[in-house]
C-alpha cells in the first residue's frame, strides 16, 4: 500500500520534481562509503567509476539540468598520465568560461569532528599555465557543514591549491561571524607534468587539540596545531578533489574580463584516494609513487 501511495504521489508531481527526488535519493552518506571495521575506511584507485563519489559541477546542488554529455566531459575516469599501464585517474576540466568555475567529486560528511588521515596523488599537466589572478585554482578542499542539510557558505576550513607558480594552504578558523583566513605559501614552485604525492592528517576541532600536519612527496611541508574548523555543529569536513576556479564565477565578471590569458580550459588529475581513522598511519594512506 506504502508503494502504491509513492507511486501516485510521484505522479502528481512535475517531471523537474520528479528528477530532483531521483536526485536526492542517490545522495549517498557516511556509512554507504566508508569501512569502520579496519584502519583505511576509504580507498579508489577509480578503476570501478564514481560509484561512491558525488559529481559537482559549477553551481553543483540542483544538477537536475545538467546535461549528461557535459558532464562526462568535465568530469571522467581515464589513464592516469605518466604511470604504469592500467592505472586510472579523474581527469577534471573547467573551461575558460564566465560561469564556468568547478568540476569536482566529493564524499560525504561524518557525522562529531574525528581524526581522520587523508592521501592523493595530484597531476598537473606540463602546459600548465599559472592564472594571473589571486583566486588560484584549488585541486582539493576539506569543506564544513553548518548542519546535516545547509551548506557551510564560507571558505572551507582546509585547502590546497595552486596559486600563480606555488602550491598553497588555505585555512578558515573561527565563528561564522568573525572568519579567520590564512594564506600559507609553500617553498618550492609549481613543478608539472608528474605527479605529487599528498599526505594529509587532521584532528578535526574548533578547539586547542586540533592538529594539521601535511606531507608533500614524503617530505613534511605544513604543520599547525589549533583551530581547524568553525565554531558550528560538529562535522567532520568532507573531502573534495578536482579543480575549483572561484574567479570565473558569474558575480566576478569584471575580474574575468580582466585575467588576460590564453587558456581555454584547466585540467587536473586526481588518482588513489585514501582515507585512514585515528588508528591509520602515514604509511597506510601514502599512495606509491
Amino acid at each position: 500500500m506504502t508503494h502504491t501511495l509513492t507511486l501516485l504521489a510521484l505522479l502528481w508531481l512535475s517531471p523537474l520534481a520528479v528528477i530532483k527526488a531521483e536526485v536526492k535519493v542517490q545522495q549517498l552518506s557516511a556509512k554507504d562509503v566508508f569501512n569502520y571495521q579496519r584502519p583505511v575506511i576509504f580507498q579508489d584507485d577509480f578503476r570501478s567509476g564514481l560509484g561512491k563519489w558525488k559529481v559537482t559541477i559549477d553551481a553543483g546542488e540542483d544538477r537536475s539540468s545538467l546535461d549528461k554529455q557535459t558532464e562526462k566531459e568535465r568530469v571522467q575516469i581515464v589513464e592516469a598520465p605518466d604511470s604504469d599501464a592500467g592505472r586510472k585517474a579523474v581527469r577534471c576540466v573547467v573551461p575558460y568560461k564566465l560561469g564556468t568555475f568547478r568540476s569536482e567529486i566529493t564524499l560525504p560528511p561524518e557525522e562529531g569532528f574525528h581524526e581522520r588521515w587523508y592521501g592523493a596523488r595530484i597531476y598537473v599537466p606540463k602546459d600548465w599555465v599559472s592564472g594571473s589572478d589571486s583566486g588560484g585554482d584549488t585541486v582539493m578542499q576539506w569543506h564544513g557543514r553548518i548542519s546535516k542539510v545547509k551548506l557551510d557558505s564560507a571558505n572551507p576550513p582546509l585547502s590546497i591549491a595552486i596559486l600563480h607558480d606555488r602550491w598553497v594552504v588555505h585555512q578558515s578558523t573561527g565563528p561564522m561571524d568573525n572568519i579567520n583566513r590564512v594564506i600559507n605559501t609553500l617553498d618550492k614552485t609549481l613543478e608539472k607534468g608528474r605527479w605529487v604525492v599528498w599526505v594529509i592528517h587532521v584532528r578535526w576541532s574548533s578547539g586547542d587539540d586540533g592538529l594539521v600536519e601535511i606531507w608533500k612527496d614524503g617530505k613534511r611541508v605544513f604543520d599547525t596545531k589549533g583551530p581547524n574548523t568553525y565554531l558550528t555543529k560538529p562535522v567532520t569536513p568532507y573531502f573534495k578533489t578536482g579543480i575549483y576556479h572561484p574567479k570565473w564565477k558569474t558575480k566576478n565578471e569584471e575580474k574575468f574580463k580582466e585575467e588576460a590569458t590564453t587558456l581555454t580550459k584547466r585540467v587536473i588529475y586526481t588518482a588513489d584516494v585514501k582515507i585512514g581513522n585515528e588508528h591509520a598511519k602515514f604509511e597506510d594512506v601514502a599512495p606509491k609513487p
